[in-house]
């Protein structure tokens, strides 16, 4: 996500009382931030690759391909919410093409995919390797890359917050998304049909070509019986023979892990030897086209250079981000240049309907400015608001606190309620502090309000961290709980909340929730004052 944000509401609190702060700046100009590249794993149908070559029909006469399939999968896959249905069509889509006589062996592919996926909360990786074993042996870059992505990519579960909880009703109550749950476990039971349809084919219960079962009922329990682990040097490889074939996917993903650094944390670090028949460990040889920081670099821009050509959108946002970050290897001491060619990537994403692009274009045209090169801001708020509309969880927050500031209270709660509902941290907190102090046409609600903090504390954002602290240690739509709120200021602390410290400090003195610590609480304290007197030096 793009973090260009906007200012905060408000700066608080302390235990004892809530200060409300003034109102900061709304607009904050388009800062160099450290910001992730895009990871791309969704499903590219018009560049899927079947030994290099492209996927094309035998004849007008012949079956028609899966590629329809594999649309609707994409759009499954990506949870878009202007076609909840996309699994329910993809199911119908696939009875369809079994009755035209579709190969078994394509509407397989699709079914590995979706075992590949940790979609729905669940992934089945033998299930995967067994569904694309025919493709993978055919050569099918497609099949490749999903399984690179599943050694590559951890499936883990996420576990509720120690200190904060989890609340499963949140987004029902609070924000009126229960529809969004219902589509998504309706999702799953479809995905579930589809999978046991693949089973039907394959067994030769279903009309049409069926693929042989690859292993037996025995071999099958005993592979449940041993776990699955992921095998990174597999994935890697896998990931390096898709890209070379032309998957724009896999390009993507290897470019992201060169960009990153993380391909050379990747090699293996060891290696088995035969040496006078005992198996030994040794250092493998390693290239310095595969160790340089700088090589490495340049061999993930020219893989998102081969994805771009091919019209991928997250290549085109990365090759952006990187001449915005002074990355590139043709950046130059002309920050001009640099911002134009930035400019130039984001545009070619966002034409290609890309949401992170379209909130980087939009936020840089209303900042007025980038790298000194004056912008036309006339179609900025356009911009944010087409990336809203496709649930751009930063860009709908932008929107709506542009919404505020102009007086619109009716339009800023309908887009900040949409951003809280797509998991923003900061339109979250917002809601929070309005339904708290009862301001902007919210009604005071201090239950409601400490949910709202908690949600966005669970997003690792600080402030609201501290909120939920000083809530739980006063009481206010909560029970009084000062051991948590401890454990809440530790938390916000820990990522650099001054008040956070501040708080701590007051609780180590007075013994509250901790032990009295006089030594701890005042070398809280320092940092505080050392923090403070660095923020109000001149910038």
């Amino acid at each position: 996500m793009m973090s260009l944000r906007m200012g905060g509401l408000r700066a608080w609190t302390s235990n004892s009382f809530w200060s409300r702060a003034l109102g900061r700046s709304l607009r904050t100009p388009v800062r160099k931030l450290g910001h992730p590249v895009r990871t791309g794993w969704g499903v590219h149908v018009l560049n899927r690759v079947h030994g290099g070559k492209a996927f094309i029909s035998a004849s007008s006469s012949s079956p028609p391909p899966v590629s329809e399939v594999l649309r609707l999968l994409d759009k499954a896959i990506k949870g878009d919410s202007k076609d909840v249905d996309a699994m329910d069509k993809l199911h119908q889509r696939i009875e369809q093409e079994m009755k035209e006589g579709a190969k078994s062996q394509d509407i397989s592919l699709v079914a590995g995919i979706l075992s590949s996926l940790e979609f729905a909360g669940h992934r089945d990786e033998r299930k995967a390797e067994e569904l694309l074993e025919h493709a993978l042996g055919q050569g099918d870059a497609m099949a490749m890359f999903y399984l690179a992505r599943m050694h590559l990519v951890k499936n883990e579960k996420e576990e509720p917050d120690p200190v904060f909880g989890e609340d499963e009703q949140l987004s029902d109550d609070l924000l009126n998304t229960s529809h969004l749950e219902l589509n998504a476990e309706k999702a799953k039971k479809v995905k579930k049909q589809i999978l046991l349809l693949i089973k039907e084919v394959r067994i030769g219960k279903r009309e049409g070509a069926p693929v042989k079962s690859f292993k037996t009922v025995k071999q099958q329990e005993t592979d449940d019986m041993v776990e699955w682990k992921p095998d990174m040097q597999k994935g890697l490889a896998l990931l390096a023979q898709s890209a070379e074939l032309g998957n724009a996917d896999a390009q993507v993903m290897l470019g992201n892990l060169k960009v990153s650094g993380e391909f050379v944390q990747l090699l293996p670090s060891h290696k088995s030897k035969v040496v006078a028949g005992n198996i030994v460990e040794v250092e493998p040889v390693l290239s310095r086209q595969e160790t340089d920081p700088k090589l490495v670099l340049e061999d993930g821009v020219k893989l998102y250079e081969l994805a771009a050509a091919q019209g991928h959108a997250d290549a085109w946002y990365n090759l952006g981000m990187l001449y915005f970050d002074n990355r590139h290897p043709q950046c130059r001491g002309d920050e001009r240049w640099n911002a134009e060619q930035c400019l130039r990537c984001m545009q070619e994403a966002a034409d290609r309907g890309d949401s992170s692009a379209m909130y980087f274009l939009g936020s840089a045209k209303l900042a007025g400015e980038l790298g000194g090169m004056k912008l036309d801001s006339s179609d900025g708020l356009r911009l944010l608001e087409e990336a809203s509309n496709r649930d751009h969880p930063a860009a709908s927050y932008h929107v709506a606190m542009l919404m505020r500031e102009e007086g619109k209270e009716e339009d800023m709660k309908k887009f900040l309620s949409k951003a809280a509902g797509l998991g923003d941290a900061e339109a979250l907190f917002c809601l929070g502090d309005m339904h708290f102090h009862g301001s902007d046409g919210f009604q005071m609600d201090h239950p409601k309000a400490f949910r709202f903090f908690q949600e966005a504390a669970r997003l690792q954002h600080s402030a609201a961290m501290c909120c939920v602290g000083v809530m739980c240690y006063n009481g206010f739509g909560v029970k009084k709980d000062v051991n948590k709120a401890f454990l809440a200021y530790q938390r916000s602390a820990e990522l650099g909340n001054i008040e956070a410290m501040r708080n701590l400090a007051a609780m180590h003195l007075s013994g509250e929730g901790c032990e009295k610590n006089e030594a701890t609480a005042r070398y809280l304290l320092k940092v505080v004052e050392e923090a403070e007197a660095e923020a109000s030096q001149p910038q």
